[in-house]
Parts: structure tokens; C-alpha cells; sequence
């Protein structure tokens, strides 16, 4: 996990005031299952006394001071992870301070973020990691685009899928999801293991309409 300090403002008059910065921690894509390494580091920074941080020439406050993907589709998604850190962090502080809520802790490290995820952003970032992964890995079937769409919108909706016959959910399974998750590494298992849970338990259930 990375290390970044956030600028905690309120709002007085129509201006904003710098309450201070609260440290904050992000992971890597890599992090996260992706296989993907930045194009361009994180600018090293220290901390001063009041947490601001300082470029380690001593030069002015960095307004980046985070790491860059060549792949815009790559960057976005390091973006909402990282927008997903942020949020979790401001709602875990007292109105107008930067004091943590009574036995709120920030996440330092990826296990502890994954644990929170579903109350957060977060979780949505995983499923989508998830989902973009699935669809890649649908390009490498000799199946059609309109199949592979088909497929994938499955995957993308567990109501759709669930409501499906339950011949083309064994299919599903066993031709597509199965199949997907065997190339899989422990690391991309381990972080999309919720989401994955989710969609396979969709397409073990019995479908609402066939009681209609």
C-alpha cells in the first residue's frame, strides 16, 4: 500500500478553509489482481509537522503526488480505486475535523480495505476489475461477438442470470465461468473472491419465474 496525504477542507462564507491532511493509503492495480505496473512512479514526499507533504527537493506542495498508467482504460480504474480510498476515509472522520469517528480506523493495508469494501466504493471497484478481466478473457474464445456479449451480460447482471433456464446456467458455468476462473492467479482469486461468489451463486439458484 501506498501512502498519500489528503487535504481536509470545510466550507465558511463560501470559501474553503484547510482543516489539515489526514494520510490515507491506496494500493497498485497489481495490488488488485491487475497485471499491470505504472508507466510513471509516485513523487517521493516527506511530511511536515502538520502531515502537509513536502517534495523531498523541498520544492512546493505536490498536486500529484500519484503513480500514472500508460492505458487511459488502465487509469480510470486506478482513479475510482483511489477516489474509493478517499471517500471511505472522509466518512470515516468527525464533521469539520480531521479527527477519526470514535473506533473508525483507516485501511493500511489491502486486506483491511477488501474487509470493508462492501460498505464502501470499493466493492463496486473489485466487481469491475472482475468484469473488465471476464470480458478480455471472452476476446480468447472462438465464440462471436454477439455470444460473447450475451455472455458477459450475464455475468454483469446476477438477477438476468439467476431468472435464466437452468440449462444455460450449467452452460454458463461450466463452459464459461469455470473456465475463466482456471486462469485466474491466487492473487486476482483472492481480491475478486466476493463478486465471483456472487455470480456463481446466481447461476446455482432457482429462478424466480419458474413459479410464475
Amino acid at each position: 500500500m501506498n501512502q498519500f496525504s489528503m487535504k481536509v477542507s470545510t466550507k465558511e462564507n463560501d470559501k474553503y478553509k484547510l482543516l489539515g491532511y489526514v494520510t490515507v493509503y491506496y494500493p497498485l492495480l497489481s495490488e488488485l489482481g491487475f497485471d499491470v505496473e505504472p508507466s510513471k512512479a509516485a513523487v517521493e514526499y516527506t511530511l511536515d509537522s502538520d502531515g502537509k507533504p513536502v517534495c523531498k527537493d523541498k520544492t512546493d506542495e505536490p498536486n500529484q503526488a500519484l503513480p500514472e498508467y500508460s492505458d487511459k482504460r488502465v487509469q480510470w480504474a486506478f482513479d475510482a480505486v483511489f477516489a474509493a480510498v478517499k471517500a471511505d476515509a472522509r466518512n470515516k472522520l468527525q464533521t469539520k475535523s480531521i479527527e477519526l469517528k470514535p473506533d473508525a480506523t483507516i485501511a493500511d493495508t489491502v486486506e483491511e480495505l477488501i474487509a470493508t469494501a462492501e460498505r464502501s466504493g470499493a466493492a463496486l471497484v473489485l466487481r469491475n476489475a472482475m468484469l473488465v478481466c471476464f470480458k478480455e478473457w471472452l476476446k480468447t474464445t472462438d465464440k462471436s461477438s454477439a455470444v460473447q456479449q450475451g455472455v458477459y451480460g450475464l455475468a454483469a447482471s446476477t438477477t438476468n442470470l439467476a431468472n435464466q433456464p437452468q440449462s444455460k446456467k450449467e452452460k454458463f458455468l461450466e463452459v464459461y465461468w469455470t473456465e475463466f476462473a482456471a486462469t485466474l492467479d491466487t492473487d486476482q482469486l483472492e481480491a475478486w473472491e466476493r463478486p465471483m461468489k456472487a455470480v456463481e451463486d446466481a447461476a446455482n439458484s432457482k429462478s424466480a419465474l419458474d413459479e410464475m
